[in-house]
């Protein structure tokens, strides 16, 4: 198995230009078979594909990146992080956390924040604002 990298769970919300982040989470202690009678209940498009080895459960819906929830937290492999943009891993560990808090197998504060489109270094600024 590839090196896992830990990733924190964050929502982008695109079209209001905000990021939901998601502090302090605690799952609790569940198994695959869990997992799958929850997303059983949901009404999803496609049935994700959840597993369990060694001790982690693994969860990935179709054209998606694969999260891998080892220790009560959230992982992709090295080489997802090279296929999928960290963003979208990210967005995916959100709806996966999103799914566990609303079966009672998760838990969170979050904190909604307006994401910047791109940081200016301050020798710039001024020339980007005279080109406006």
């Amino acid at each position: 198995m590839s090196e896992l990298v830990p990733i924190t769970p964050i929502e982008y919300q695109g079209k209001r230009n905000r990021i939901v982040r998601y502090f302090g989470y605690k799952l609790t202690d569940f198994d695959a078979e869990t997992l799958i009678s929850v997303m059983k209940k949901i009404d999803t498009k496609l049935a994700p594909k959840i597993w369990q080895e060694s001790g982690m459960t693994f969860y990935e819906y179709p054209d998606k990146p694969l999260i891998i929830i080892k220790e009560r937290d959230f992982y992709p492999m090295k080489e997802v992080l090279n296929t999928f943009d960290k963003k979208q891993v990210r967005q995916q560990a959100s709806i996966l956390l999103r799914i566990l808090k609303d079966n009672n197998l998760a838990g969170y504060k979050k904190r909604t924040a307006i994401q910047r489109w791109k940081f200016v270094p301050g020798k710039y600024r001024e020339e980007s604002k005279e080109k406006t």
